[in-house]
């Protein structure tokens, strides 16, 4: 009897060579369907602690209208929350029939560091996706480091501002979601200084003459923040743009062990959310559902505070990318 654990050839250790696959016993559990040609027993283990939260398939758009509109109030503001990377879980909701905001579905903030407004409109007609004549737009994350960002496009000024530990080196990258993509990238090392680089696979990449204006580099409690100012288009081409009409920029961050950059300590890719500030709407728009293997999302850890537990609560994003067979098969088989 040959056995083979990895199952490469739909082999288990019960049957030999040619006879059909049977994974064994299984788990009630399992996420492997019927007749499966993998063991449900081959996934990933998941402590009960970790859940996997999956990007929403709705989309944030800036200009027009939505092709695919949110019909309840319920979906909008179930969207709004799942779409959404700026901060919403203290989110106001409310609907009601006003033609100033696009129909439908759509969020903003207040201010450029106040609460998001998700608003349900149930006027049949209203304003277009995004911002208000020359208004401004704005986002942020919290990440291994934080960051927010203000764009405004009638005084050309981008207003960016990243926090993280005071002591060590921590970093920023724009319209990339890996150092391979050759993102532009704002460093802010342990003794303040502050320098701009174009990324490289693993690398970090070329040192760039600088393009931002610091407002502020502060510290308190641990924590460095660092203000900065620049024109919206980039010097070069190895310089990120910021556009108007874009809802959402794919970034990078992380933070390092030393105060010098070095090999990063934690880092994620993360995807920037921006809302128009204190006029207009970025609608929510119902997206179709992602091919399978192509979702995108984080893993979220909950501690039960047990005796000895070290974990504490947090997320680890992922969006990994399966290749097609024969060099994986978990498309294939549709492998969760």
């Amino acid at each position: 009897m040959q056995i083979d654990t990895w199952n490469r050839d739909k082999m288990d250790c019960l049957h030999g060579d040619g006879e059909p696959f049977v994974a064994g016993p299984l788990p009630k559990n399992s996420w492997a369907p019927p007749g499966a040609a993998y063991s449900g027993l081959l996934e990933c283990p998941l402590t009960t602690r970790v859940s996997k939260v999956y990007e929403s398939d709705a989309t944030l758009e800036m200009t027009g209208s939505c092709k695919l509109e949110t019909t309840t109030a319920a979906e909008c503001f179930a969207n709004a929350h799942a779409t959404l990377t700026t901060a919403a879980d203290a989110a106001k909701t409310s609907s009601g029939s006003d033609p100033t905001k696009p129909a439908g579905c759509s969020v903003s903030k207040v201010s450029p560091h106040g609460d998001v407004e998700i608003f349900f409109n149930t006027a049949k007609t209203g304003a277009a996706c995004g911002a208000t004549k020359g208004g401004v737009v704005g986002g942020s994350f919290d990440s291994v480091a934080s960051a927010s960002v203000s764009i405004d496009s009638a005084k050309d000024l981008a207003t960016i501002t990243a926090t993280g530990p005071s002591a060590d080196w921590f970093g920023i990258g724009f319209g990339a979601q890996a150092m391979k993509q050759q993102p532009w990238a704002i460093i802010m090392e342990g003794d303040g200084k502050v320098t701009e680089r174009k990324l490289a696979d693993q690398s970090p990449g070329s040192l760039l003459p600088s393009s931002v204006t610091v407002v502020s580099n502060t510290v308190t409690d641990g924590k460095r923040t660092v203000v900065m100012t620049r024109a919206l288009k980039g010097k070069t081409s190895e310089y990120f743009t910021f556009q108007e009409g874009v809802a959402t920029i794919p970034m990078i961050n992380a933070v390092g062990s030393g105060p010098k950059l070095a090999f990063h300590k934690a880092k994620n890719p993360v995807t920037l959310s921006l809302l128009p500030i204190g006029g207009g709407g970025a609608c929510v728009c119902e997206g179709k559902p992602a091919p399978f293997g192509s979702k995108k999302g984080k893993l979220h850890y909950t501690p039960t505070n047990q005796t000895g537990e070290k974990g504490v609560e947090g997320d680890v994003s992922f969006g990994n990318s399966c290749a097609p067979a024969p060099r994986t098969v978990l498309l294939e088989q549709q492998n969760p």
